[in-house]
């Protein structure tokens, strides 16, 4: 919580320099705080929007249950339903791909700040939107309604494999406590 108190109060200055900028009539400027969007752009903390998917298709009854009661939360970028439902916490299968997908994301989403594809952002938002709005609106950019595309992806990729190995172990789970 306390890394949190810091990145924020480093972001609202970044945001509020570019602000500056924009309101001089100069482009914003690329802050490594702009890469914040990369940690949860799809769906929360962890870019967990495509784990509830997978969930709302998975065979495990468990996991189809959290997936159809975290999808809205979840395109808001609100993801306690599935980090705890899953669970994602306690659960080294899972941990994996929750910790790596934001890493991931932020290291694609570097070049493509650096291109100028994407737009740092001079506007604050501090309300939880669905996706892709907070991205857009930071920066009246269109092109940054493509991060949670892009986060939603490489998390798809990223989970996969993950995911089909623990619903494979849940399954099993089901399946002998009906025979029983």
């Amino acid at each position: 919580m306390v890394a949190v108190v810091v990145i924020i109060a480093i972001t609202i200055q970044n945001t509020s320099s570019n602000a500056a900028l924009v309101a001089a009539g100069m482009a914003p400027i690329f802050y490594p705080t702009c890469l914040w969007s990369a940690l949860g752009a799809g769906g929360g903390t962890g870019n967990t929007l495509p784990l509830c998917i997978m969930c709302m298709r998975s065979k495990s009854e468990q996991l189809k249950a959290i997936g159809k009661v975290g999808l809205i939360p979840g395109i808001f970028n609100v993801n306690e339903p599935i980090t705890f439902g899953v669970p994602v916490m306690y659960n080294p299968i899972m941990a994996i791909p929750y910790i790596l997908t934001p890493l991931v994301s932020a290291l694609v989403f570097y070049p493509l700040f650096m291109v100028g594809f994407f737009q740092p952002g001079y506007v604050a938002i501090v309300a939880t939107m669905p996706l892709g709005m907070a991205e857009f609106l930071s920066a009246l950019a269109w092109q940054n309604l493509f991060m949670p595309v892009i986060v939603f992806v490489l998390g798809w990729f990223i989970y996969q494999p993950f995911f089909k190995a623990y619903e494979k172990q849940l399954v099993e789970k089901e399946l002998a406590a009906k025979a029983e």
